[in-house]
């Protein structure tokens, strides 16, 4: 799996070239789905998580550069699993907008989570 999400507030604050880092989480992930789609091994992610309240570019607008890189086939179709603390009816609709197919609360909960993956077909131990 790949999981995106935003580092505790500690660790965002121990130094400028650390939060530097972490404030381009959301561009990260476009970067590194850029990577395997040029990786020769032909091995990619079966999904990611996706925190959406990230810094520079959020879960939403990674989501939605993925989804548009996944519909021109230059990445494998994978499932984008929000992980958001916001879980009103109107964040849902955001969340599905983006092209995250489905949503986690925080905190996690490894069934939900469990349950979520057999949706994707995803099976773990």
């Amino acid at each position: 799996f790949l999981m995106i999400r935003r580092p505790p507030r500690s660790t965002q604050s121990r130094s400028s070239a650390a939060s530097d880092v972490y404030k381009r989480q959301g561009q990260m992930v476009v970067d590194i789905a850029m990577d395997k789609q040029k990786d020769s091994c032909n091995c990619f992610y079966k999904a990611i998580l996706m925190d959406c309240q990230m810094p520079v570019l959020d879960g939403f607008q990674a989501s939605i550069i993925l989804n548009e890189m996944m519909a021109n086939k230059l990445i494998p179709a994978v499932p984008i699993i929000a992980c958001t603390a916001n879980a009103m009816e109107e964040d849902i609709l955001k969340c599905k907008q983006s092209g995250m197919r489905y949503q986690l609360s925080k905190p996690v909960q490894f069934d939900k989570l469990r349950q979520i993956l057999g949706y994707c077909e995803i099976k773990i131990s």
